[in-house]
């Protein structure tokens, strides 16, 4: 039920709010600002301990961060010369395993303090340094985007 929830969530979030949002503000501004939400959405939760509140903010920051994804790896390789696609292609991939990495820490850390919450404080961290580190990129690319 959480599978089918979570994959629900995400293609609603990704329908709706980045496509809306880019309309006003460009897909790649759009596409940070999801990133942005999920970050913070990471760091309220946690503060949480009621997993009724906990669970649908859960769901929330991981359609946010999901939604956009693919639409981001889109705007990279339109953006880049096609003799640098692969190259580009797998800088991109590995924002995928810098994501399997902070979960395989952030458990890592969850069984040293017994808390979950520090795990998605690691990767709240994490995933601010990555906005951080694209925060730059918002000026490359061309307007349309």
């Amino acid at each position: 039920v959480l599978m089918a929830a979570m994959g629900l969530c995400t293609a609603l979030y990704g329908v709706i709010v980045p496509r809306r949002l880019a309309q006003v503000v460009g897909t790649a501004r759009a596409a940070f600002a999801a990133h942005v939400a999920a970050c913070a959405a990471l760091y309220v939760f946690t503060t949480l301990r009621d997993w009724r509140v906990a669970l649908p903010l859960w769901l929330l920051r991981y359609a946010a961060m999901n939604s956009v994804t693919q639409l981001s790896a889109a705007i990279v390789m339109d953006c880049v010369d096609r003799r640098s696609r692969g190259r580009w292609g797998g800088i991109v991939s590995l924002k995928m395993g810098v994501w399997s990495g902070t979960a395989f820490l952030g458990g890592l850390l969850a069984d040293a303090t017994g808390d979950y919450r520090a795990a998605f404080l690691a990767t709240a961290g994490a995933h601010t340094v990555a906005a951080l580190v694209l925060l730059p990129v918002l000026w490359l690319v061309p307007r349309r985007y």
